[in-house]
């Protein structure tokens, strides 16, 4: 008996060692979706930090910045973890800029520490466009007090994303609609699919 309970040991003591050693896995790494299970509107990474979202065109467009990612949603709750080699299937549809009317933009380098490359400040408008705020008085009118606290610095290679161009200019608060603004876009979808 006891070389029985031997062999069954050595049997079931590695299998209860894996085990242990996958849900450890599952707990601490959440579960690894498959591409073919994204659906419109989820967020997803490889096992990199790169966020991208899963657009309802079948594309993934990725979040340019950590500072675009917050101007949509306040944390990483929710983002699912897929295979590297996943991602690849699902393709590239491009790049999703800051959520309109949740911050300035200012356009810098690459470098790090980044450097200013255009001193103006500009709004995100409800077209993905951008609207250079004429002076802080103005900027402080629309956004309040803290307005400086709402500029996000975007290298300028993502200059290209805001499908927009360049709008009238802001002179006075009445030509910016703040809250129009922030309800114009609902999730990044709409930013995503031009």
């Amino acid at each position: 008996m006891p070389s029985l309970l031997k062999n069954y040991l050595r049997f079931i003591l590695p299998v209860i060692v894996i085990m242990i050693f996958a849900a450890g896995f599952f707990i601490f790494h959440g579960p690894v979706a498959d591409a073919a299970t994204l659906i419109s509107g989820d967020r997803f990474k490889g096992s990199g930090t790169t966020v991208y979202f899963y657009a309802s065109d079948g594309k993934r467009y990725i979040f340019s910045t950590e500072a675009v990612y917050f101007s949509w949603y306040s944390d990483y709750s929710g983002i699912k973890t897929i295979n590297d080699s996943e991602i690849a299937d699902v393709p590239l549809g491009g790049n999703i800029v800051a959520e309109p009317g949740t911050y300035l933009v200012q356009f810098v380098n690459m470098e790090v520490p980044f450097r200013v490359i255009d001193p103006k400040v500009y709004a995100v408008d409800a077209n993905l466009g951008l609207r250079h705020v004429a002076s802080s008085s103005v900027a402080q009118s629309i956004y309040g007090t803290d307005w400086e606290s709402d500029i996000i610095p975007v290298p300028e290679v993502f200059f290209i994303d805001y499908v927009g161009g360049f709008g009238s200019e802001l002179s006075s608060s009445g030509d910016y609609d703040l809250s129009g603004t922030l309800t114009s876009m609902a999730s990044p979808d709409n930013a995503a699919v031009h």
